[in-house]
């Protein structure tokens, strides 16, 4: 989407779910789509009761073209008429679980970045989102977009110093990657990002890239990836540690961490192996 396109799909009057008309996000959020003015005024959720449970409005029908499904979407798919994808979202606006095309999940995606006070990096996404678009042929899917996309986000955070940020964008290719069915590129990519989760890598560069050597952090949930990863792809810990290190080990070339790969390795494997 052009960034004309989305200036005009956030200023649309209405919004249509399941032949339901909504109000906007400006309006309903007495907010403008910059976050410049109030904060969110959203209904508070119940202080005894908690937070009330999203109403389930999906229907077995593609918001694109219409047509019945035999199923109602769980999660993003693609209609098999019309090609479009479909997308489950749970609006904030009306606290409901509803089916919705890519520019109603976008607005949705924005309504959430409200709540959360995260406008400024949404808006900020989805403007990166439409210029590598425009960038792209139009032959490129999606898919391409997004790997685009964690490759420059990558490019700019190392340029920073950002290495905490960095090991994130590490994480979000792995599991781009995986998504996407490349297995043995997103197992490398993950024992990249749990190298990277070793070191305890920081925000700010004032205050150096990484933890002292003598800290090693827990490594989490990569770890979890990479065992499960393993099995799918009929491989040992120990020979995806030997044989799907590139990625690992170009990141110690590149970035210098205290924590070098052939000690790094025994951390992981001892993680993998306690799980």
């Amino acid at each position: 989407m052009s960034d004309s396109g989305l200036i005009g799909l956030l200023a649309s009057p209405i919004m249509t779910f399941g032949g339901e008309i909504f109000g906007p996000l400006a309006t309903l959020t007495n907010v403008d789509i910059f976050g410049r003015k109030k904060s969110p005024t959203l209904p508070p959720w119940p202080e005894s009761a908690g937070p009330v449970e999203a109403e389930d409005c999906r229907v077995a029908a593609c918001p694109s073209c219409g047509v019945a499904l035999k199923k109602v979407p769980g999660a993003k798919t693609k209609c098999q008429d019309c090609g479009e994808l479909m997308y489950v979202r749970t609006d904030p606006r009306i606290n409901a679980r509803v089916v919705v095309t890519k520019d109603q999940a976008d607005i949705i995606d924005l309504a959430w970045a409200v709540v959360n006070g995260t406008l400024d990096e949404k808006v900020e996404e989805m403007s990166h989102h439409a210029q590598v678009r425009a960038a792209l042929p139009p032959q490129f899917s999606e898919a391409d977009v997004q790997w685009r996309m964690l490759n420059e986000d990558g490019l700019k955070f190392s340029h920073k110093g950002d290495m905490y940020a960095y090991q994130q964008n590490v994480s979000k290719m792995a599991e781009h990657l995986r998504e996407c069915g490349n297995l043995q590129h997103a197992l490398q990519m993950y024992l990249a990002s749990a190298y990277l989760v070793i070191q305890g890598p920081q925000s700010i560069p004032e205050m150096g890239r990484w933890l002292p050597e003598t800290f090693i952090a827990p490594i989490g949930i990569e770890v979890d990836y990479v065992r499960s990863l393993c099995e799918r792809l009929g491989m040992t810990f120990e020979d995806a540690l030997e044989n799907e290190s590139r990625v690992a080990t170009i990141e110690e070339k590149t970035k210098r961490p205290p924590v070098r790969w052939e000690e790094a390795k025994i951390v992981i494997l001892d993680e993998l192996r306690a799980g």
